[in-house]
C-alpha cells in the first residue's frame, strides 16, 4: 500500500464520474485548466483507492488535506504532472517544474540554512527545485510547525527527477509508477 502514482496530465478524460464531496472541493478552482487536472487527480486517486477496498465517498478534508480513516494520502499536480502517495503511514509529497525564475530571490528563502550547499551545487535550479519540493512534501507530511522552519532531519525526505520536474516525498513508499508502470522501488 505504500506507493506513488505519478500521471502524465495529457491522459485527460471527459468525464471524470465524481462523488459531490469532491466536485465541491474541485470547484473551488476557478481555472479551468486547474480544476480539470485536480478532477483527473482525484478520478485517478479514486481508482487507487478502491484497488485497496476504500472510496472517493470516504474522503473529506481537514486544512485542505484529503483524508480517509485508516491510511495517509498526499497529492501534488503541476501542468503536466499529478502525482498520488497512498500509506499507511504519514506521507507527503510535492511534484514541480525544475524552478527557473526568479531564483536569486528564492534561493535567500528556501535555502536559508543551507545557502552554502546551494552555492557549491552544480545545478542549482536543480538544487533550489529539490529544496522546494521537499519542503512542501515535509509540510503536506505534517503541517503543525512553520513552513521554512521544518525543513529538517526529522522529516527524512527523498526526491527524484523525472524529465524536467522534481518530486520529493517523505514517509514510507515501496513503489514508484509512472502511469502505471513500475518506474522505481
Amino acid at each position: 500500500m505504500n506507493n506513488i502514482y505519478v500521471y502524465d496530465t495529457s491522459l485527460k478524460k471527459d468525464d471524470y464520474n465524481l462523488p459531490s464531496n469532491i466536485l465541491d472541493h474541485t470547484n473551488q478552482y476557478k481555472n479551468d485548466s486547474k480544476r480539470e487536472i485536480s478532477m483527473m487527480m482525484y478520478y485517478l486517486l479514486g481508482i487507487k483507492l478502491r484497488n485497496i477496498g476504500f472510496s472517493l465517498e470516504n474522503l473529506y478534508f481537514f486544512n485542505n488535506k484529503p483524508l480517509i480513516d485508516g491510511i495517509n494520502i498526499s497529492l501534488s499536480h503541476t501542468d503536466s504532472y499529478i502525482a498520488i502517495m497512498i500509506s499507511d503511514e504519514k506521507c507527503g509529497i510535492d511534484i514541480e517544474k525544475i524552478i527557473t525564475k526568479n531564483v536569486n530571490k528564492l534561493s535567500e528563502l528556501i535555502c536559508k540554512n543551507d545557502y552554502d550547499k546551494y552555492l557549491n551545487s552544480i545545478d542549482k535550479n536543480l538544487y533550489l527545485t529539490q529544496r522546494w519540493t521537499s519542503l512542501e512534501a515535509q509540510y503536506k507530511c505534517n503541517n503543525e510547525k512553520g513552513f521554512f522552519d521544518m525543513f529538517s532531519d526529522e522529516f527524512p525526505y527523498k526526491t527524484l527527477k523525472i524529465k524536467e520536474y522534481v518530486l520529493s516525498y517523505v514517509g514510507k513508499c515501496d513503489n514508484i509508477y509512472l502511469n502505471d508502470k513500475l518506474y522505481r522501488v
